[in-house]
């Protein structure tokens, strides 16, 4: 029984550092750099963002709390337990409302048909751009690739 509970106990602070990390890994690369965290529309984005880096380091308290716990029960109190456990799920609970609200803001902003129809069209025209940029052999008898990347202009589908 305790072989078992220190391999969830060990995936999930595995799975929570490794939550964390990306997320950091994301703010610093991605929304520091870029002038879209000053922008309205982005706000919640980011927000989320926090809000799962907060949900790792809950996740790491929580399921670091079981080992004390499943080791010496009659020391360690299960309030500790309990309480962390009940933070992580108000956390989650938290981050699945904000990300209703990014898409209902997506909504009202683009409009609901609008916000889908946006959606796919920028879907279609990655395919689109994939395909396009997708290099080609021109010559397949020689020995050495010659690759050749069409230039064609980028059109745009938006609604």
């Amino acid at each position: 029984m305790l072989v078992t509970n220190y391999t969830v106990t060990a995936i999930g602070i595995l799975s929570s550092g490794l939550q964390v990390a990306l997320n950091i890994h994301i703010v610093y690369k991605y929304l520091i750099p870029s002038p879209a965290w000053k922008k309205h529309d982005f706000r919640f984005i980011i927000f989320r963002t926090f809000i799962d880096i907060l949900q790792g380091f809950a996740g790491v308290a929580y399921f670091s709390s079981i080992i004390p716990y499943v080791l010496r029960p009659d020391l360690f109190s299960f309030n500790y337990l309990f309480v962390s456990g009940l933070i992580l799920t108000n956390i989650t609970i938290v981050r699945s409302f904000l990300a209703a609200g990014i898409a209902i803001e997506r909504c009202f902003n683009y409009g609901p048909v609008t916000g889908v129809l946006r959606t796919v069209g920028r879907l279609f025209e990655a395919l689109v751009m994939y395909k396009l940029m997708k290099p080609k052999i021109t010559s397949p008898k020689s020995n050495s690739m010659h690759l050749k990347i069409p230039q064609q202009e980028r059109t745009s589908m938006r609604f």
